[in-house]
């Protein structure tokens, strides 16, 4: 029988006694855990950006009459409706006047008087329709716009007059509701068209 050598003992994987031992194939599965924790981490931070940028106001908010379009009005049904020569009937967005005579119904204070503004505010130049990113078309289906001659805008100058009211609960832009509200505030305390009808 063939004597051992004396000596130190070899072992067949001397490396194994300095390492923790794991099952066979257990690093492969921890490093592909580890991987699968990350792209679960990654999807839900992509998720969640998704649904910020989604609340964020974009595309920006109009604050111009730029990229609008030129247009002929045929004529003003009332105070905050016009019909385009195409037939197309326009809504002043955010804004609304009060209601002229129709179906048996008399007309509501300054009516007239607004429908009047309108014309002769649509008179003074061309005409430019800007649509908010946000609300297009009302229940109607009559197209909703911020209406522009030259620099001034008919739905704001309507809130200056004191011939409309501000409508800021729908879901238009934010930007407009606060230049709205100041608008009206602005006639509100010049006691201007409909406020002036207001008990002090």
């Amino acid at each position: 029988m063939p004597l051992r050598p004396k000596g130190r003992r070899k072992t067949a994987a001397p490396f194994l006694s300095h390492r923790k031992l794991l099952p066979w194939g257990a690093g492969v599965r921890l490093r592909r855990s580890k991987s699968l924790v990350a792209w679960v981490i990654l999807l839900a931070v992509l998720i969640l950006l998704t649904r910020l940028v989604g609340r964020w106001p974009w595309p920006a908010n109009p604050v111009g009459p730029n990229d609008s379009s030129l247009v002929q009005v045929w004529r003003v049904i009332d105070g905050d409706t016009v019909e385009l020569i195409d037939g197309t009937k326009v809504r002043l967005i955010g804004v609304d006047t009060p209601e002229l005579a129709r179906a048996g119904q008399p007309a509501e204070p300054l009516a007239q008087e607004a429908a009047q503004f309108t014309k002769q505010f649509l008179a003074s130049g061309p005409v430019r329709l800007q649509m908010d990113p946000y609300e297009r078309l009302d229940r109607y289906g009559r197209r909703l716009a911020y209406v522009w001659v030259a620099d001034r805008m008919l739905n704001e100058e309507l809130l200056l007059a004191g011939l409309a009211r501000a409508r800021l609960e729908f879901g238009y832009s934010e930007t407009m509701k606060l230049r709205f509200a100041q608008a009206e505030q602005q006639a509100k305390q010049a006691r201007r068209g409909l406020w002036a009808l207001q008990p002090p």
